[in-house]
């Protein structure tokens, strides 16, 4: 993350102060060109009090105009900030002009050109605090907005975004993408995905798996709608909720920075998993499991999403426990055993922390990125299915995506939902487990 792009926890939670938490409205405009990318984005948001600290998040190359409630405004940037002039009570509209180049990192915009054939793929990783470097916006997770995107790119390029396609204009060269509104989401699970992408699309089951055209032939689709079909139902029973987003697609991603990453609708993949030759059983849990952990997040963080990212383990805790939960293969348990003996072997290390641990800022949030969130986090999870009861637990999660449906949550959110359904105390196990670092210590006197 590059130096001074940041958000603080105290200015998020100052800036939410200010926010109405209707969700906030964002019209947003690209043109993908071949070395840079533009735009215009349209905010609309409500303000509860007049405030002059309003900024919005912006780390991209430049903005060409900026323009409050109809009044053209100078452009102050202070690091990742756009300074805002000061605002009346109620409603508020900013329109916003910018421009900037390709990530090369794979944050952001990523561009990549093919060596095998030339293709060209861009793709969007916004997670913690990217989005901004895409255009101006409330970066943070507890601002949700519903997203009309719009993007404009060659003729020739496959585009896909969170949701399905409206409408495309054909014009010379290149065509105008029109997808329709998203549902209520935060910044770091937007979606775009533009480029020489080929794929199948099962138009019954709204599933879409997509690559770039020299791996196509490797593509396993059939296994993947498979996957997701098989998650789908799983967590439709346990969680009582079906999958709240309109499509599921898949795109495997080259140069992509993690393993995968859970935009709402666009989930995207590291390509690398895409094997020239048969898979080893290993290798096929592997994608198994990360297509059910990437699907699992449509509920778990997607649909309630984390207040801040002190609360990262509410995603990837239960993604990875519920993946795994949902793979029905023999060897599934066992693979997860093997994968808890990373959390063990990073718990030992005087680097340890808690899975709930405190984040002061955005720059820290990837820190968390690790084997006590997940693997940790997901063994005491399954620690904690098995002491209330697998029937008790998914009654309690049953109330918990009925009660947060497209809000934001904090950990004792969940545990006030589950802690009726169970007799354990979940304040104690919080206490003892998850806000507590370290392994467990047998003392012989």
């Amino acid at each position: 993350m590059e130096a001074n792009s940041h958000i603080t926890y105290s200015g998020a939670a100052r800036r939410s102060e200010l926010i109405s938490q209707t969700p906030i409205v964002y019209t947003l405009r690209l043109s993908l060109e071949e070395t840079s990318f533009s735009g215009s984005v349209l905010i609309a948001f409500d303000l509860k009090t007049p405030s002059s600290e309003l900024w919005v998040d912006y780390s991209g190359s430049s903005i060409s105009h900026l323009n409050v409630n109809g009044k053209d405004q100078l452009v102050t940037r202070h690091q990742s900030k756009l300074m805002l002039p000061k605002l009346p009570q109620g409603k508020v509209e900013l329109r916003a002009s910018f421009s900037s180049l390709y990530s090369t990192n794979g944050t952001g915009l990523h561009k990549f050109v093919d060596p095998c054939d030339n293709c060209v793929y861009i793709y969007s990783y916004m997670c913690p605090f990217y989005a901004n470097k895409v255009f101006p916006c409330f970066d943070q997770p507890d601002l949700k907005g519903t997203f009309k995107i719009s993007v404009e790119a060659p003729s020739h390029f496959a585009v896909i975004s969170n949701e399905f396609l409206e409408s495309k204009e054909n014009l010379p060269n290149y065509s105008v993408h029109h997808f329709k509104l998203t549902k209520p989401i935060s910044t770091y699970i937007l979606g775009i995905v533009c480029g020489d992408f080929v794929g199948q699309v099962n138009s019954e089951k709204q599933i879409g798996v997509f690559c770039r055209k020299s791996l196509s032939r490797y593509l396993q689709y059939k296994d993947i709608v498979d996957w997701v079909e098989m998650g789908k139902e799983f967590f439709k029973n346990y969680f009582g909720v079906e999958l709240a987003f309109s499509k599921h697609d898949q795109v495997f991603c080259p140069e992509f920075n993690m393993g995968a990453m859970e935009n709402a609708g666009c989930v995207t993949v590291n390509d690398s998993s895409i094997w020239k030759e048969e898979p080893v059983k290993s290798e096929k849990l592997w994608l198994c499991n990360t297509t059910l952990h990437e699907l699992c997040h449509m509920w778990f963080g997607n649909l309630v999403t984390m207040k801040w990212w002190d609360d990262l383990w509410l995603n990837e805790s239960f993604a990875t426990y519920f993946s795994y939960a949902a793979m029905n293969e023999e060897d599934s348990w066992i693979t997860f055993l093997w994968y808890k003996c990373r959390g063990y072997s990073v718990d030992r290390l005087s680097s340890t922390h808690p899975v709930h641990v405190e984040v002061p800022d955005t720059q820290l949030a990837m820190s968390n990125l690790d084997a006590i969130t997940y693997s940790k986090g997901s063994a005491l999870l399954k620690q904690l299915v098995f002491s209330v009861g697998d029937s008790c637990f998914s009654s309690g999660m049953k109330e918990y995506f009925s009660k947060f449906a497209w809000k934001n949550v904090t950990m004792h959110d969940f545990v006030s939902v589950v802690q009726k359904n169970t007799q354990v105390e979940l304040e104690d196990w919080i206490s003892s487990w998850v806000e507590s670092e370290g392994l467990n210590s047998i003392i012989i006197v």
